[in-house]
């Protein structure tokens, strides 16, 4: 999973550029990026709720995993 990071700079020049392209193809591009940050939520979402709570099951499930390797 790639995580980008915009400056403000970069989301008004992104803004402009956006604004040059037909209104379909402005639509379309709008869509997949949405649905890209709702996937990257829901994966990070995942994840949080995979983790152990605690610090001793945290602890003993990074030593079976280096066990395993």
């Amino acid at each position: 999973m790639v995580t980008l990071n915009f400056t403000d700079t970069d989301l008004i020049l992104l803004e402009l550029a956006l604004q040059e392209l037909p209104e379909k193809a402005r639509n379309a591009l709008g869509t997949r990026i949405n649905q890209q940050i709702i996937a990257q939520r829901e994966a990070l979402a995942k994840a949080a709720e995979d983790e152990p709570k605690s610090p001793e099951k945290r602890e003993g499930r990074e030593r079976t995993a280096s066990r395993a390797r």
